[in-house]
């Protein structure tokens, strides 16, 4: 894991927070983080602007509802036969 230099428009997602340490996906690679750069209250699954810790709400609801389309597209999916 490297730490991330954050610019200006640059995202990433709150992987899991490890103790005092926030692990961010960023381009299909994981960015250690103090925990206290984010804004208060992310969690996992949120969307964050690099450069200021603050969460996108818009980019995460887009991820959470695309994540719920794809959920319910796969229920009943899964019948075979042996």
């Amino acid at each position: 894991m490297t730490v991330a230099k954050g610019f200006p428009g640059k995202r990433g997602v709150v992987d899991r927070f490890e103790g005092d340490q926030v692990v961010l996906e960023v381009e299909g690679h994981e960015e250690v983080r103090p925990r206290a750069s984010l804004a208060a209250g992310a969690r996992e699954g949120d969307w964050v602007n690099l450069a200021t810790g603050e969460v996108d709400e818009a980019a995460t609801e887009a991820a959470r509802e695309k994540l719920k389309t794809l959920q319910e597209g796969a229920k009943g999916s899964g019948d075979f036969d042996l």
